[in-house]
């Protein structure tokens, strides 16, 4: 059932981490659109969400793990470049939130791949 929507979802992984970088290196405040969530729960939300979505796209478990290493990756590299963005910081905890949305992505994954 899966393998039938994996362009699907290939397509929505990229739409996420194209999200994901365009959020990180421009002006744009998600606080405008969504006052609900913190700065660290959007952190949090778009890596987590991006993570499910990549890793029901991935054929094997090694792209699985490329998927997780990689936007591990993404989530430093954009930090670094946000040092050279006007009104933008380098934060630790950013970074670690977006870790932690990758790893938690994992299991709940593995709960959707069960049930599908």
């Amino acid at each position: 059932m899966i393998s039938r929507k994996r362009p699907v979802l290939k397509a929505l992984w990229a739409l996420g981490v194209v999200t994901i970088v365009v959020y990180s290196i421009t002006q744009f405040n998600p606080g405008d659109l969504v006052q609900l969530l913190t700065d660290k729960g959007a952190h949090f939300l778009a890596y987590f969400t991006t993570a499910v979505i990549g890793y029901l796209a991935a054929t094997v478990r090694n792209h699985r793990i490329q998927i997780a290493a990689g936007m591990i990756a993404l989530g430093l590299l954009l930090e670094v470049i946000q040092l050279y963005v006007p009104d933008r910081a380098f934060e630790w905890a950013d970074w670690m939130t977006d870790i932690a949305g990758v790893a938690l992505a994992y299991p709940v994954f593995a709960l959707i791949r069960r049930w599908l």
